[in-house]
């Protein structure tokens, strides 16, 4: 089946964000494991998880619209704080947010198929992936490191 060839391309971009969005968190999740914060690691793993859910069918539909997937994945850094890296995946979270909404839209006003439903499940696990983020920056906030630690000893 031939597509739309703005909704293949939105598709390929998404392919893209979420490739990187994973190697991200499969740095950051390496580096929560190594300063023992295994809470935020056993998080970061669920993010990971659920973007590769996404991208696979991302995948799935590029090769049902008779289309090659072609994306790199972006630039992945490590090091800072919890807090330099909780605000890196915010912002990261945050951008593919925005994006994928905006693709929705366009899929939407293309074709109401399949294509906007994957970008609203998507959509929803970002804004939650945006949600816990934010929560966490919080804490760190209020309690300062060390507290913020202290308080989450408990969930590792």
């Amino acid at each position: 089946m031939k597509a739309n060839p703005a909704v293949v391309a939105d598709l390929q971009t998404t392919c893209q964000i979420l490739s990187t969005m994973i190697e991200q968190y499969r740095v950051d999740q390496a580096q929560f494991a190594g300063i023992d914060l295994d809470w935020l690691k056993h998080r970061v793993h669920k993010w990971y998880a659920a973007c590769e859910s996404h991208l696979e069918t991302v995948l799935k539909r590029l090769i049902y619209f008779e289309s090659n997937p072609q994306y790199q994945s972006g630039k992945v850094t490590s090091g800072g704080t919890v807090g330099d890296v909780l605000a890196r995946e915010l912002a990261a979270a945050q951008g593919a947010f925005d994006q994928c909404c905006t693709f929705r839209v366009n899929a939407w006003n293309n074709r109401a198929d399949g294509v906007p439903d994957i970008y609203e499940h998507l959509i929803q696990d970002l804004e939650k992936q945006v949600f816990k983020i934010e929560r966490e920056l919080w804490l760190i906030k209020g309690l300062d490191l060390p507290g913020y630690i202290a308080a989450r000893l408990e969930d590792g």
